[in-house]
């Protein structure tokens, strides 16, 4: 099977299995009212994200557990499970009764989603990259940067979804049934990536290379006791991408209700920008296999320090124009960041231990990151600072900065 097919049928899988991680965090403020009755509408949201964050919590287990299994026994087996145990939790969602059917038992089941997809989804985007990179080693950058427009595709389509049925349901409607639609369209849309990645081969740079570990733990040890810097340095610099996206699915809701932004405006936006962000990966992709990639990473990072507090002053002059600059913005300095980055991640670790690294990067961090939208909310009722996501933001990107600036440094 050639790198071209492979990074084909492994970009549609990603897309699919993005857009089911991603659909809850942008149904946010529809979920906080089903399944949160009590306290006001600040505590609804935070109770809402914080049950999102669940599903980042859970990342790092899926993706060292499924990255061990990858190492140790071949990339297809793990690569499979993954989006079963996806297409199930999404498509529960759709099912579950609300709070004012059963009470708290709601609550309970949606959080047990949610930690099914984040097992499954901290092992989806490490194992993509893998494959994708151990199919394609000349030419990484590009094929990488594929796999994560796919998942900005991904995102469009959750964005689409919702754009439609914001503009053609009414709010009792969406209350009543209109919010299971995504859900359910989820689950389905993950069944047929299962089908389509069932065609995919083992990698043969694992089949050359692989190593009969001891143990299935073996690759997490050699992780920790060979490569310790590199796991440090590559989770931080993780965290500038993660704090980004978290930014972007906190948007709809902040947008909303700190800036009396219409939903359907702001879903409009984001489904612009995300097509945009699906043509600018792979460009990034392409520009990182042809200049340093820390340096362009690096670039991004100073980009968005050096803008960011200007575009959340714009955002806050009430204005559809202001907000789609504002989206389309943010949008291209996450994706040119993930063109950047993956490529840098995917080279830190060898073959035999390169599945179980970058998930674990990759999930520490995200996991790390998911709870600026509940701190950010929590911060704003405190102080009335509407600016703390922002403050939260920028925090971030200068810790990946300086890492960044010390991966430079390694082999």
């Amino acid at each position: 099977m050639n790198g071209k097919k492979v990074t084909f049928l492994t970009s549609i899988g990603a897309g699919l299995e993005y857009y089911d991680f991603v659909i809850y965090g942008m149904m946010a403020p529809y979920l906080s009212s089903l399944f949160f009755v009590s306290g006001d509408a600040s505590s609804q949201l935070i109770k809402t994200f914080a049950i999102f964050a669940v599903g980042y919590l859970f990342r790092p287990l899926g993706g060292i557990f499924f990255g061990l299994l990858a190492d140790r026994f071949g990339r297809k087996k793990s690569f499979l499970t993954v989006m079963l145990i996806m297409a199930s939790a999404t498509f529960g969602i759709g099912l579950l009764p609300t709070y004012s059917s059963i009470g708290g038992m709601a609550v309970v089941l949606l959080i047990i989603c949610r930690i099914l997809q984040g097992i499954s989804f901290g092992a989806e985007i490490p194992g993509a990259i893998t494959i994708v990179s151990e199919f394609n080693a000349k030419n990484k950058g590009i094929h990488c940067g594929l796999v994560i427009s796919s998942t900005a595709i991904g995102s469009t389509l959750a964005a689409l979804v919702l754009y439609l049925l914001s503009s053609n349901l009414d709010k009792d409607i969406m209350a009543a049934w209109g919010w299971r639609i995504p859900f359910l369209l989820g689950g389905l849309l993950a069944v047929v990536s299962y089908v389509m990645r069932s065609k995919l081969r083992e990698t043969p740079e694992f089949t050359r290379n692989v190593i009969k570990h001891q143990s299935m733990l073996a690759p997490l040890k050699l992780l920790f006791t060979q490569h310790g810097k590199k796991l440090l340095l590559g989770t931080a610099v993780t965290l500038f991408v993660s704090s980004l996206l978290m930014g972007n699915l906190y948007y709809p809701s902040y947008l909303s209700k700190y800036y009396a932004y219409e939903l359907q405006d702001i879903y409009f936006a984001v489904t612009i920008s995300l097509i945009l962000s699906a043509v600018l990966v792979p460009i990034g992709g392409l520009i990182s296999d042809r200049v340093p990639r820390k340096n362009f990473l690096l670039a991004v990072i100073a980009i968005f320090l050096a803008t960011g507090f200007s575009l959340f002053k714009l955002v806050a002059i009430p204005d559809f124009n202001n907000l789609l600059i504002f989206i389309l913005l943010t949008q291209a300095l996450f994706s040119l960041s993930m063109a950047a980055y993956f490529p840098v991640i995917a080279e830190l670790f060898p073959t035999e231990v390169r599945y179980t690294g970058i998930a674990f990067c990759y999930n520490v961090s995200y996991a790390v990151c998911s709870l600026l939208p509940v701190l950010a909310s929590y911060m704003i009722g405190q102080t009335g600072d509407v600016l703390w996501i922002l403050w939260l933001l920028l925090a971030m990107a200068v810790v990946a900065l300086l890492a960044g600036l010390a991966l430079r440094r390694v082999k």
